[in-house]
């Protein structure tokens, strides 16, 4: 298999084209896009992360033990 490497910049939400005098018309091909690193999408990989303020009696059960025992 040939390999042809491009750089390219998206037009309009994320579409590329690709112009090579070594693609035919109805060829068959293998895309692969790598990101560059450190230009990741704008969306957070931990969107949760710092929302939590303050945790009151982190080790307090969440329920009575009477509501547990009843539970069973």
């Amino acid at each position: 298999m040939k390999a042809l490497r491009f750089e390219a910049t998206p037009s309009e939400k994320g579409k590329l084209t690709l112009v090579d005098d070594a693609l035919e018309a109805g060829q068959s091909v293998e895309v692969i896009v790598l990101l560059p690193e450190g230009k990741r999408s704008a969306q957070k990989p931990y969107p949760l992360r710092g929302s939590l303020l303050k945790y009151e009696q982190p080790f307090e059960p969440a329920v009575s033990a009477e509501d547990w025992n009843t539970a069973r």
